[in-house]
């Protein structure tokens, strides 16, 4: 008798009542539309620039990178999250207990913002609560664009009911508050995909 494949996991939820990570205001800003109320953006692309594993010499030397490259004085990463203590004081400033939906497109930065994310949410109370990847590799038959800001509300909409819920792997107990797991993977390939264990439950 052959196997029935396994039903996929699904959001049983709407994009309104969770927290959404996701890199870049600009997707941010579709992503509101496209429905959802709790969205911590992550302005900074580690994909370029030294990182470090300390959160506040990680802030510095993101500081010090950008002002260099800009001329300017960038204090926008002020007010962006930059280790893990930043993203759960982001999300802990909504409604408790909500689930957690982790956006991904298929470029080098956002699979790198990826990484950081998982990294980061493990290293907090939050890998506790409901966790999901949402990414246009989730919907059969997609053609990938280059980044999350490409997409329009409806396709965002699309891809979350084709959202995946991540493992129990994702907590685990070892301390720490840094960018240790994006600097590892940014010196991996730049071709590497998202495992297929991410979309199992």
């Amino acid at each position: 008798m052959a196997r029935k494949s396994p039903k996929r996991l699904v959001p049983k939820l709407k994009m309104a009542d969770a927290v959404h990570l996701i890199r870049g205001d600009s997707a941010g800003g579709t992503l509101r539309h496209g429905g959802a109320r709790f969205i911590v953006c992550i302005r900074d692309t580690l994909a370029y620039g030294p990182s470090s594993a300390e959160p506040q010499k990680h802030r510095r030397v993101r500081n010090a990178f950008w002002t260099e490259v800009s001329g300017l004085d960038v204090s926008d990463l002020d007010d962006t999250p930059t280790s893990a203590h930043d993203v759960e004081s982001a999300a802990r400033a909504f409604s408790s207990g909500l689930p957690v939906v982790v956006w991904s497109g298929e470029n080098w930065s956002d699979r790198l913002f990826l990484w950081w994310a998982l990294d980061a949410l493990s290293r907090t109370s939050l890998a506790d609560r409901p966790v999901w990847l949402a990414s246009p590799v989730c919907v059969p038959g997609w053609d990938f664009l280059e980044s999350m800001a490409c997409y329009n509300p409806e396709q965002m909409q699309r891809m979350f009911g084709h959202a995946q819920r991540l493992g129990p792997w994702l907590s685990r107990p070892d301390a720490g508050d840094g960018a240790g797991s994006a600097s590892k993977r940014r010196r991996g390939s730049r071709n590497s995909r998202c495992p297929d264990s991410l979309g199992s439950a």
